[in-house]
C-alpha cells in the first residue's frame, strides 16, 4: 500500500463515522426502549438493601495465599509423605545412600526415639 491508498482509506472512514454521528435515534424508538426497561425492572420497595459484607478469617487468608484448596492439599500430602519417610523409614534412606550420608554412619535410634523409653519416662505409667 502506498502513503496516497492510506489517506484515501483514511478519508473513507471519516465519512462513515461522521454519518454514523449525524444519524440520531428515533426519539419514539427512545421512549418505547425506555418504558420496556423500567417495566423489566422489579419494583424498588421502601427499604435500601445494603450488600452484607463478609470478613474473611486467617484461615481463608492462608490458602488463598497458598494457591487454594488444590495447593493446601498438595502441600499436606508432600508434608505427610516427608514425615513418614523420616520417621518410620530411616534404614531405607541409609541404604538408599550407601550407609554413609555426608561421611556420617546414621541408626535409625539417632533419629527417632523409642516409644516405650517415652511412655514410661520417669515411672510415669
Amino acid at each position: 500500500m502506498t502513503r496516497d491508498t492510506d489517506t484515501e482509506n483514511d478519508a473513507g472512514l471519516e465519512r462513515l463515522f461522521d454519518a454514523a454521528r449525524d444519524d440520531a435515534p428515533d426519539a419514539g424508538l427512545v421512549a418505547r426502549v425506555l418504558v420496556d426497561a423500567e417495566a423489566a425492572q422489579p419494583a424498588q420497595s421502601a427499604t435500601v438493601h445494603r450488600p452484607v459484607v463478609r470478613r474473611r478469617g486467617w484461615l481463608a487468608g492462608v490458602v488463598e495465599t497458598l494457591g487454594g484448596w488444590g495447593a493446601v492439599g498438595g502441600v499436606t500430602a508432600a508434608g505427610i509423605m516427608g514425615l513418614s519417610i523420616g520417621l518410620y523409614a530411616p534404614e531405607t534412606v541409609v541404604d538408599w545412600v550407601g550407609g554413609e550420608a555426608l561421611g556420617v554412619q546414621f541408626v535409625s535410634d539417632d533419629f527417632t526415639p523409642d516409644m516405650a523409653d517415652l511412655w514410661l519416662e520417669g515411672d510415669d505409667v
